[in-house]
């Protein structure tokens, strides 16, 4: 009866700690894990800027095939938004710019 007691605190304690990290990185990511977000610093109109997703968005890209010239500024700005704050007028900034960063992704991929 004791043995079972203590297992069943176990089991408490880690989901106290699974809820915590649901919390700390704002939902859960694959397989109950924390959901981690790079953040990555790119120019942008001459200044250095860091977008939040950027590594995960092309990532997604990559593996669906896509290739630089299948993508549209607006295709990416779109993905990117949700997470990042764009000021309103400099929407062509980030879409020139996401464009010349998953160029470079995709030429790193390709080595």
């Amino acid at each position: 009866m004791t043995e079972v007691k203590t297992m069943e605190k176990d089991e408490e304690k880690k989901d106290e700690g699974k809820s915590f990290f649901r919390r700390l990185s704002g939902g859960g990511g694959c397989c109950g894990g924390p959901r981690i977000v790079s953040v990555r610093q790119i120019d942008v109109g001459g200044k250095k800027i860091g977008i939040k997703g950027l590594d995960e968005t092309f990532e997604g890209y990559y593996n669906a095939g896509n290739k630089p010239e299948d993508l549209t500024g607006d295709e990416l700005l779109a993905a990117l938004k949700p997470m990042n704050p764009i000021a309103e007028g400099s929407e062509d900034a980030y879409k020139e710019a996401f464009l010349r960063e998953y160029q470079k992704y995709y030429e790193s991929r390709k080595k």
